[in-house]
């Protein structure tokens, strides 16, 4: 009965996504409590169809790197975005097109291979998010998020656009980061603004 529900879900999604031609909505974070960590002040938002994690992760760090100054602005760059990760239905967007998406507009992007907790609390603390891919309960599909957030005491991640995956947390541990959620643990693309 549940997957039915969330098979009917995707596919109003899908149908509104398809109608407007939003594919990405605002989305509202959970963040570390006061002097419990850092966070970046992601301008995050949510995909709302099953293939545009890529192009919500990309947005969303554009927005927070290089914000437009109109709504005319914001438009025309959440247009813009789309057209250059242009997601696929199937595949979603490959990490090359997401690269050149970001460095396009002016995000310096490194790739890491090797980030540790450390490493992304630097970076976090520096004002720099990270883009990273999660495992899904499908073995063959992954998920783009990003990492804008961590707290100490215990040591966890804040990620972005989760609610749309079953099994995803907005603030998982560290360990349980690392050990189940991770698909390639040390990846990341370190986002700057240029």
């Amino acid at each position: 009965m549940n997957m039915r529900i969330r098979r009917l879900a995707a596919e109003c999604a899908a149908a509104l996504t398809e109608m407007t031609g939003i594919h990405a909505v605002p989305e509202r974070l959970k963040k570390p409590r006061a002097g419990e960590g850092r966070d970046v002040g992601l301008i995050s938002f949510m995909q709302v169809d099953g293939h545009s994690c890529g192009y919500a992760a990309a947005l969303s760090v554009l927005y927070t790197l290089k914000p437009p100054s109109t709504l005319t602005g914001c438009l025309a760059a959440a247009r813009d975005m789309w057209t250059a990760t242009s997601p696929h239905v199937e595949k979603g967007v490959p990490e090359t097109r997401l690269i050149r998406a970001l460095r396009d507009r002016g995000i310096i992007v490194g790739v890491r291979r090797s980030l540790t907790f450390t490493a992304i609390l630097a970076e976090i603390d520096s004002g720099f998010p990270v883009i990273t891919v999660l495992r899904t309960a499908d073995p063959n599909e992954n998920h783009w998020t990003t990492v804008h957030g961590y707290s100490l005491r215990p040591n966890r991640v804040y990620l972005a656009n989760t609610r749309v995956v079953a099994g995803l947390e907005a603030a998982p541990l560290w360990s349980d980061f690392t050990r189940r959620l991770w698909a390639e643990r040390g990846y990341g693309l370190i986002c700057r603004a240029g």
